[in-house]
C-alpha cells in the first residue's frame, strides 16, 4: 500500500468522519453484502454472499439500521466496499460501511464498560453447553442462559458434555424439569465417545447456532467434531487476524458440512443479563404463570408477599424447588429500575 493509499485508508477509519462524508467519498463504489465470521475490533473476517473472504476494517462512520453499544459483532450482516491491496491475513481488504438490523442476539452485561455486549447476532439457536463433570453443570447458570435466550429471541438447547464422566440417569432426572415442563431439548453428549453427536448434528442442520458455556466444557472440541476439521486448520487466517491469540478468546463462526453455521465462543463464567429488572423477572419463569394468578397481591414478586400462591406451590412440591431458589437468588441480585444498569459495576 502506497503512502497516499494508507493516508486515504486512515481517513476513512477516522471517527471524526461523518456518514455523509463517507458516502461522498465512496460515491457510487460497489457495495458487497457479507456476514461477519470473526474479529478483534480492528480487523474483521467477513464472508461475501459468493463465498469469498475479506479482511475488513470498520469505517469511522457506519450506517446503522439500529443503534447499539456493540458496533459490529460476529453474525452481523454488513455492507463492505473493496480496498486496494491485501491485509495481514493475505486476504483482500475491505471496509465495513453499513450494518443491518440484528434480528436475534446473545448479549451480556460487560462490567468493565458498564454496557451491553453483543456476543453474536442473527443466529437461530443457543446451545447451552455444560459438562457432567470437570466442571459439573450449574443449574443457576442454566436458568440465566434461558433468560438470555428468550431476551435475544433464540431457541435454547441444553447440552451436557462429558457424559462419560457422569451418571446419565441421575443427570436426566435432575434436568427432567427443563425437558418435561419447559419443553427444552436436553442432550447428553460425549466428545470422547461420540454419544449423542448424531442427534446434536440433526438439530444443528441448516441453522445458525451459537455454542456457549463456561471454559473447560468442550466447546472447541465439539466444534472441531461438528465442522469435521481441526479449528486450528480452519482458523489459520483467523489466527493472524487475532494476532496469535488462543482460539477461545473470541467468537468464531464456521460453516457446518450439513448446512448452517456454528459459533464457538469464549468461556463465560458469570452471565449477567443486560437491563433485566426485578419487575420483569417473573415473566421469564413461565412455570409460575398459572400459579401467579392466585397470589393475593398483583403484581407479586413471589419473594416476600403474604399469601403467595407460587411460594405455596413450591412448598407443596408442585413447582421445582431448585428452580425457585435460583429465581430468588437472581431476584436479589437485580436492580429495581432499568436506569440503574447505567454505569453499574457489580
Amino acid at each position: 500500500m502506497s503512502p497516499r493509499e494508507r493516508h486515504e485508508w486512515e481517513e476513512e477509519l477516522s471517527p471524526a468522519v461523518s456518514v455523509k462524508a463517507v458516502r461522498r467519498k465512496l460515491g457510487a463504489q460497489q457495495r458487497f453484502r457479507a456476514r461477519v465470521l470473526e474479529g478483534t475490533g480492528k480487523r474483521w473476517l467477513v464472508e461475501l454472499e459468493d463465498g469469498r473472504l475479506w479482511e475488513c476494517a470498520v469505517a469511522g462512520a457506519v450506517e446503522l439500521e439500529e443503534e447499539s453499544p456493540t458496533l459490529v459483532a460476529v453474525g452481523d450482516f454488513v455492507e463492505c466496499v473493496p480496498r486496494q491491496g491485501t491485509g495481514v491475513s493475505g486476504l483482500p481488504q475491505g471496509l465495513i460501511v453499513r450494518r443491518e438490523a440484528r434480528h436475534t442476539k446473545l448479549a451480556r452485561y460487560r462490567r468493565r464498560e458498564g454496557k451491553e455486549q453483543v456476543v453474536v447476532s442473527n443466529v437461530d439457536q443457543l446451545a447451552i453447553l455444560l459438562a457432567a463433570a470437570e466442571p459439573r453443570y450449574d443449574r443457576f447458570l442454566i436458568d440465566r442462559y434461558l433468560i438470555a435466550a428468550e431476551k435475544g429471541e433464540l431457541a435454547p438447547l441444553l447440552c451436557i458434555n462429558k457424559i462419560d464422566l457422569g451418571d446419565a440417569e441421575q443427570i436426566r432426572a435432575d434436568l427432567r424439569f427443563y425437558a418435561e415442563v419447559l419443553g427444552i431439548p436436553v442432550l447428553l453428549l460425549s466428545a470422547l465417545t461420540g454419544e449423542g453427536l448424531e442427534e446434536f448434528r440433526s438439530l444443528l442442520a441448516g441453522k445458525a447456532t451459537v455454542l456457549s458455556g463456561p471454559s473447560g466444557v468442550g466447546k472447541s472440541t465439539l466444534t472441531n467434531l461438528l465442522v469435521g476439521e481441526e479449528v486450528q486448520r480452519i482458523g489459520e487466517i483467523s489466527l493472524k487476524l487475532g494476532q496469535g491469540r488462543h482460539v477461545t478468546t473470541m467468537a468464531r463462526m464456521f460453516r457446518l458440512p450439513q448446512g448452517g453455521y456454528i459459533v464457538d465462543t469464549p468461556g463465560i463464567r458469570d452471565l449477567t443479563i443486560w437491563e433485566l429488572t426485578r419487575a420483569e423477572l417473573p415473566g421469564y419463569f413461565h412455570e409460575f404463570d398459572d400459579w401467579a394468578q392466585g397470589c393475593r397481591y398483583q403484581p407479586c414478586s413471589h419473594i416476600h408477599e403474604p399469601e403467595c400462591a407460587v411460594r405455596k406451590a413450591v412448598q407443596e412440591g408442585k413447582l421445582d424447588r431448585q428452580r425457585y431458589e435460583n429465581y430468588c437468588r437472581l431476584w436479589m441480585s437485580l436492580p429495581e429500575h432499568v436506569y440503574q444498569w447505567r454505569g453499574r459495576v457489580r
